[in-house]
């Protein structure tokens, strides 16, 4: 499928885990990824693209780790967003 015409989700972390913690991000991420773990497999088989979206600042250790994880598991095409500060 043509990249530019395929589709692109974007999750927000806070919606995945309702208990995003910037000082604990280690067990978040482990969290967010056992939680989360058919997003990405799904996302592959309909060849759709994932924005894992940071919104706070205060949480920009969370979403570069949580992306790799699931990269790990799964090829997907995946990126990150982040906010300005």
């Amino acid at each position: 499928m043509d990249r530019s015409s395929r589709a692109n989700v974007s999750i927000k972390l806070s919606a995945l885990d309702f208990n995003v913690d910037a000082i604990d991000h280690e067990n978040v991420v482990a969290r967010l990824v056992r939680g989360a773990a058919a997003d990405p497999r799904c996302a592959r088989r309909s060849g759709t693209a994932i924005t894992f979206d940071m919104e706070q600042h205060a949480l920009k250790d969370i979403p570069w780790p949580y992306s790799a994880r699931c990269c790990e598991q799964v090829d997907v095409d995946a990126g990150v967003a982040y906010r300005p500060i």
